[in-house]
């Protein structure tokens, strides 16, 4: 009987290494999956942003094609503006 259970544990020792190898040889595989699935959302996630900056350079200069004067006095008024906030900022820091 002690012999018995000697020789289930060793079988069983054995399966369970040979799951634990045929597993190990699965992991790069599944590793190199794993990165290039993330590599391809990435390269999709920049194209996508390209698109959207280039959508809002197109629509800016859209913008400034059809209304020149409003849109040299927005300019204009955001460069006062940042003007006036880093001015003040310099001042309180003296």
């Amino acid at each position: 009987m002690a012999l018995e259970n000697i020789a289930y544990t060793g079988e069983q020792l054995k399966n369970d290494l040979t799951e634990f190898a045929d597993k190990a040889r699965e992991f790069p595989g599944k590793v190199r999956e794993g990165v290039e699935a993330a590599s391809r959302e990435i390269q999709h996630g920049i194209r996508r942003t390209k698109e959207a900056a280039t959508d809002v350079v197109d629509n800016a200069r859209l913008g400034i094609r059809k209304k020149p004067l409003t849109s040299v006095a927005v300019t204009a008024l955001a460069g006062f503006a940042i003007g006036m906030v880093v001015g003040s900022v310099f001042r309180s820091q003296r």
